[in-house]
């Protein structure tokens, strides 16, 4: 069959890792939201994404699949708001990966608490698409018309 292996040690020859759940990361929990994570573009996975006294933790409703991250290992997380008072999404950046992108469903309390785990200084307001247009059109007007001064 396309996609699956009968035979365990062939996955492993072909470089593919794969690791056991280790149980849950937090002893308690302060927060659990609704989450969809986009670790895959491709495949995103829901789930709840629950905050505790460790680390946060991603787990897939289907019963496959989970993130672990260790508060320590959080370097920044991007909050994307959205209208001035809505948290649509956040970008978790570790040192270890890629950026993980996570849209919730209860985004305010989520920031509250993650403020309370990593500290403000490591929350960053993501940057709106808009602005980053906007941006590039700045700086492309600001070379047309910088072109011409110091030639005289």
């Amino acid at each position: 069959m396309f996609g699956k292996k009968d035979d365990i040690s062939a996955i492993e020859e072909d470089g593919v890792q794969t690791k056991e759940d280790p149980g849950e990361l937090n002893r308690r929990v302060d927060l659990v939201v609704n989450a969809n994570s986009f670790a895959s573009a491709v495949f995103p996975k829901t789930g709840k994404l629950i905050l505790g006294d460790v680390g946060l933790e991603f787990r897939a409703d289907s019963g496959v699949g989970f993130i672990q991250i260790p508060w320590a290992s959080v370097e920044e997380v991007k909050v994307d708001i959205v209208a001035n008072n809505y948290v649509r999404a956040i970008t978790v950046s570790t040192p270890d990966c890629s950026p993980l992108e996570f849209v919730v469903s209860d985004g305010r309390n989520l920031v509250r608490c993650l403020a309370g785990h990593v500290g403000r200084e490591r929350l960053v307001q993501a940057p709106h698409a808009t602005e980053e247009v906007g941006d590039a059109v700045k700086r492309r007007v600001g070379r047309l018309f910088s072109r011409g001064k110091g030639e005289e």
